[in-house]
């Protein structure tokens, strides 16, 4: 047997064929109308020299390689079987270069770049296909352009520097990446979120949180934020309060009480001083009360306000 890409003559159907033979005893034609596998057997057919495809007229394909000549694989896609070449990562391409199947089990659809292996899915993302498997780029072709970036499980991409995404469909959107909640906002006025798994539209909430679709919520510095305005509000509303009560106890109230104890001139007297006196108790228990809490929350405002500079700082 000659060495490969070496000339060799092998006798087919009683013809003598010129070729080259393979490390792994198989045999091609040199004008690619016929090949030998390892086993002897002889089949016809056409082989494309672009890729190495050869085509037997059976219909089955067998990849040409430097090593030898071996079957391809089947994948059913759409309901068609496509032939191509299963891959140790349990990936998949197709001869003819137009469809994978990386190891996830999605089957996209692009053009193969057989030169350097590079395919390119219809939706910008771009796969190396090796002879271990198939893994993402991190690349997507977007307007003509290669962006560099990071392919998401679930088939979405963000750019390095953070100005465009492609969602899981296809969609290409320009925008601004906030890189400290992963909050994108196209120029479409569109939000996502880039999570770990994907990219997944994200609806703002009043409070500065966005919602997903799942019901989870991501908050952002300005959903954490205490609305010190209100807090404010609020205590203004309690110092109200309490000195509206504390007018009613000291001024109403008592002169109430004033009145009708000197007018009481009876044997039930007695029994009402007890009465005034334990509202007195009450009364003053009441206003400590709201004292304490007007006093609390304003010492909370302080305290609050003195974090939010902070952590504001903090994430500057």
């Amino acid at each position: 047997m000659a060495t490969p890409d070496q000339p060799a003559t092998l006798v087919i159907n009683g013809q003598d064929v010129p070729g080259t033979d393979l490390p792994d005893g198989s045999f091609y034609s040199d004008d690619g109308t016929a090949i030998v596998l390892s086993d002897g057997t002889a089949l016809t057919g056409t082989l494309d020299y672009n890729n190495g495809l050869f085509t037997a007229d059976d219909g089955a394909t067998y990849l040409i390689t430097e090593d030898g000549i071996e079957p391809t694989a089947v994948a059913i896609i759409n309901g068609q079987d496509v032939p191509g070449t299963d891959l140790p990562d349990g990936s998949f391409y197709s001869d003819d270069g137009t469809t994978i199947i990386p190891s996830g089990g999605t089957a996209l659809t692009g053009t193969l770049d057989y030169s350097n292996g590079l395919f390119t899915a219809d939706d910008g993302a771009t796969y190396l296909i090796t002879e271990d498997g198939i893994e993402p780029t991190g690349v997507a072709i977007i307007n003509g352009q290669d962006v560099p970036g990071t392919d998401l499980p679930d088939g979405s991409f963000y750019s390095d520097d953070g100005t465009a995404i492609i969602l899981s469909d296809g969609t290409v959107l320009a925008g601004t990446l906030d890189d400290s909640t992963g909050i994108f906002t196209a120029t479409t006025g569109a939000t996502y979120f880039l999570s770990d798994n994907g990219i997944l539209p994200a609806t703002p909430q009043s409070d500065g949180s966005y919602k997903l679709p799942d019901g989870d919520v991501v908050m952002t510095p300005q959903a954490w934020k205490v609305d010190l305005a209100a807090f404010a509000d609020a205590i203004t509303t309690v110092s109200g309060l309490y000195d509206d009560i504390q007018g009613l106890v000291f001024n109403n109230i008592q002169a109430v009480f004033n009145t009708i104890e000197s007018q009481w001139q009876s044997p039930a007297g007695t029994s009402f001083v007890a009465a005034r006196t334990n509202f007195n108790i009450v009364a003053l228990d009441l206003l400590n009360v709201l004292y304490e809490v007007k006093t609390r929350m304003g010492l909370t405002l302080v305290n609050y306000q003195i974090t939010e500079i902070t952590n504001t700082e903090n994430l500057q």
